[in-house]
């Protein structure tokens, strides 16, 4: 007699309909379900807790965050080539803008963090539109000539704007930083009762560097990010706030960009720069090497990823204290060190391999005529986490949860099943990537 250990409850989000699968107890699943309607076999997989809170709710405050590089409608134009497999209504914009709203709509995340968003339509079509369904909205353009950016929207009732500050990695005079990519950073302040300064979420959007060859520049892109989220999550009582970083980070999820993400430091001193990435077509090309000294120390960033001036003000506080009680100060702000490291104990929402799969084919996140990868990531902070690299692969066990907590991630599809559905865009999908969906709790 078969038992089972518990059932799970998932919604199709595009169809509302609730499903009922049972897994026994060596976690195969009895059913599946796949809606040819909308053409996605996507799901969600839900973490313990958030099995946990299905059956047996817990006073906290819940709320869905997607992260989603809609494909500026410019880029789409400039690189056709991409999409030669789409048909050209599918590429429209006048199509792919009713299906991104519908989408959007459909999976009604309380947090969108959008790349790729185009100025015209947002001022126009996406910030007017979201406007009507309860989202206010942030927008940063990129720098320079470039007509696309990142929005971040939240939904009124469940969040309060505190402060919004763009991040644009353009630095004049320095040919490290002399890209038009940008970050946007938001503190939003949740209606939950009650409440602490401690409560607060930082929310991070960004889309770096494509070039796959340019890994120092994204390594750079990385820093001025981290830099700008440590400075904004901090509280007036020297604490974080809890932390979320979204985006599309070029970078794929075992390389040496994604490891220092998870791992929160990274040896970068001999790296290749255009392995760093992980990229396909970053696998030839000439031979460049980052020395100790590849970002510019006039930039003021130091190797811990924070503001100089704003880590001396603390770490002199810190020695004030540190002497005042007979301990030894801390030592001095270190750059150019070989070695980059940051504090936010940073975790992916998603595993990067397909659950509903048996964990044995690879999520993809962007799909068109030239590759097939996953660069797209909703990263969280938490107490403490160990991440572990065996064969070029990076693991993270033992996660302590800080007081934001994983309830489940909306599943991704594999390349073979984007393929049968055709390249992306399609008819089912307005972008070139498919949108990242995660609900979190936070107690």
């Amino acid at each position: 007699m078969l038992r089972f250990l518990y059932k799970r409850c998932t919604q199709n989000i595009l169809t509302n309909k609730i499903y009922i699968r049972y897994i026994n107890m060596s976690g195969r699943q009895r059913h599946k379900y796949t809606d040819k309607e909308y053409g996605v076999n996507r799901q969600w997989e839900l973490t313990r807790l958030g099995i946990e809170q299905l059956q047996r709710p817990r006073p906290g405050f819940e709320f869905t965050i997607m992260s989603y590089n809609i494909l500026a409608q410019n880029l789409l134009e400039d690189n056709k080539y991409l999409y030669r497999e789409s048909p050209q209504q599918v590429l429209d914009w006048k199509y792919r803008s009713e299906k991104l709203l519908q989408e959007i709509q459909a999976l009604n995340a309380e947090i969108l963090c959008l790349q790729e968003v185009n100025k015209q339509h947002y001022t126009v079509f996406l910030e007017p539109k979201l406007k009507q369904l309860g989202y206010n909205g942030v927008y940063v353009k990129r720098t320079g000539d470039k007509l696309d950016g990142c929005a971040t929207f939240y939904k009124r009732e469940k969040f309060t704007l505190e402060q919004s500050v763009s991040v644009p990695y353009y630095k004049s005079n320095y040919s490290l930083l002399d890209r038009d990519n940008v970050g946007l950073v938001v503190k939003l302040r949740p209606h939950k009762h009650p409440y602490s300064e401690e409560d607060s979420i930082c929310v991070a959007n960004t889309h770096l560097l494509f070039n796959p060859r340019r890994g120092d520049i994204k390594l750079g892109q990385a820093m001025c990010l981290l830099a700008e989220i440590d400075k904004v999550a901090k509280t007036n009582r020297n604490h974080r706030c809890q932390v979320l970083m979204c985006g599309d980070f070029n970078a794929t999820p075992f390389s040496d960009l994604y490891k220092f993400m998870v791992q929160g430091f990274l040896r970068y001193e001999g790296l290749l720069t255009r392995t760093i990435s992980g990229q396909r077509e970053g696998q030839y090309g000439k031979d460049n090497y980052l020395s100790r000294d590849f970002f510019p120390s006039d930039v003021n960033i130091s190797d811990q990823c924070q503001h100089i001036e704003s880590e001396n003000k603390h770490a002199a506080r810190r020695s004030h204290h540190q002497e005042n009680y007979g301990h030894r100060s801390n030592p001095a702000v270190s750059q150019s060190s070989g070695c980059i490291w940051h504090k936010l104990n940073l975790v992916s929402t998603y595993r990067h391999t397909i659950e509903r799969l048996g964990h044995y084919e690879r999520e993809v996140t962007t799909q068109h005529s030239a590759d097939a990868c996953t660069v797209d990531y909703i990263f969280y902070s938490v107490q403490h986490r160990n991440v572990h690299t065996r064969r070029n692969k990076h693991t993270t066990s033992n996660v302590m949860e800080d007081k934001l907590r994983l309830l489940g991630r909306w599943g991704l599809m594999s390349s073979r099943e984007i393929q049968e559905l055709g390249n992306l865009p399609n008819q089912y999908n307005p972008s070139d990537h498919l949108p990242l969906l995660v609900k979190m709790m936070l107690i």
